[in-house]
């Protein structure tokens, strides 16, 4: 799992990251996490990257069955496919092209450790007025 969120094996130190950025969270069954940067780097810097990052996003459209009638439907980007399709099952695709067109809500998904991804909800039958594709 650590591999698959970008985790590579050794000390933050040997690689270069020297200045504690202040922040340890403990994940479940894993121990703690605790945050470096490199000498130099400024937080700003690390605000125009995200911003960048944001701009120039790479988007993904995955789904998963929830049932005989449900379907969840989720657009990420290209770098966390990966690990959504691990963690939650999702398959590339929309909900709609499996036939799913009735809008049924919405939900969140957890990927540990990564985010969280906004689900949009599907159904084959509608609910008002009972038709079923």
């Amino acid at each position: 799992l650590l591999k698959t969120l970008g985790f590579e094996k050794g000390d933050c130190v040997v690689a270069g990251y020297t200045v504690d950025a202040g922040s340890t969270q403990q994940l479940p069954q894993l121990g703690f996490l605790h945050l470096f940067r490199k000498e130099g780097e400024l937080n700003v810097l690390d605000g125009f990257r995200l911003a960048f990052d944001a701009l120039t996003q790479d988007v993904v459209t995955l789904h998963r069955s929830m049932g005989d009638d449900l379907c969840g439907e989720a657009r990420v980007d290209r770098k966390l496919e990966e690990a959504v399709v691990k963690v939650g099952g999702f398959k590339a695709g929309s909900c709609q092209d499996r036939g799913y067109k009735y809008s049924a809500g919405s939900q969140t998904f957890d990927v540990p450790l990564l985010t969280s991804v906004q689900l949009a909800l599907y159904r084959k039958t509608d609910l008002v007025t009972g038709v079923h594709i």
